[in-house]
């Protein structure tokens, strides 16, 4: 915090957010925290019930691209029928032990059902280019979302991030099954109040709580995409999704 400036009634202001992330030591996200709830979990705390699903934990509802990043943030992959089956290949005993202390009841059985919605891979169709990557992919989670009968709320919006990749020419032409992918690496909420913004993550598993306080979206395009970008390879594409509807390129955001 050495080169942050002096607090106001605990929190800090910067001309803008590149000042901000000029005044951060390392990426948030590189930042070890105690991790008894990641990002996903938070977003699904605090929207509480505004956010809804039709799914059940053992319904065959599948298949699920159950995702789960490493220390060193590769993201592995597997494929399963039930929620509750994604749920376990994404989360650790230790993670699912912690959470179900959160997430009690007939709570953990959403939070089992939303993480499994949110927090995962999809494949993107063969007609996905660099131009349409975007709205392919916007198009590719609507889908899925209404099968699964996820209900985004209505007084703030959720923010997932995603990890979009084309395979390369020489890719595709010797694996020409090898369809485009992204997949989901962030969440936070986003809340709007006669023209201000409050944006409140937790800053991946080890981060800490953040929250940020702006007139102008494109700020927070730029913070995700401070947050993110040095933990993606260079090829990958990254997009925020809002509220399931709107879908905005963070590679295109300059300071």
């Amino acid at each position: 915090m050495g080169r942050f400036p002096t607090s106001h009634n605990g929190f800090y202001t910067f001309q803008s957010v590149s000042n901000l992330a000029d005044s951060l030591l390392q990426p948030l996200i590189y930042a070890s925290h105690r991790s008894d709830l990641d990002c996903f979990d938070n977003v699904i705390l605090l929207a509480g019930t505004a956010m809804q699903t039709k799914l059940q934990p053992d319904d065959l509802s599948g298949p699920f691209l159950a995702a789960v990043t490493t220390t060193n943030f590769v993201v592995n992959m597997a494929v399963e029928e039930t929620p509750r089956d994604a749920f376990n290949f994404t989360y650790s005993l230790y993670a699912r032990e912690t959470t179900k202390l959160v997430f009690g009841g007939a709570r953990q059985d959403k939070h089992i059902c939303l993480t499994t919605a949110l927090d995962s891979y999809c494949t993107l169709t063969h007609q996905t280019t660099e131009n349409n990557l975007g709205g392919s992919l916007l198009r590719v989670l609507q889908a899925q979302w209404k099968q699964q009968g996820i209900i985004f709320p209505t007084n703030m919006e959720v923010v997932i991030c995603e990890s979009a990749v084309l395979p390369s020419p020489s890719e595709a032409n010797t694996v020409p099954w090898l369809a485009p992918f992204s997949v989901a690496t962030h969440a936070g909420l986003l809340f709007k109040n006669h023209g201000q913004f409050v944006y409140i993550e937790k800053a991946g598993s080890y981060g800490p709580y953040v929250r940020l306080d702006f007139t102008d979206k494109e700020d927070l395009l730029f913070w995700l995409k401070t947050l993110l970008r040095p933990a993606t390879d260079e090829r990958d594409r990254l997009f925020a999704i809002f509220n399931g509807s709107e879908v905005d390129s963070l590679d295109e955001i300059k300071p």
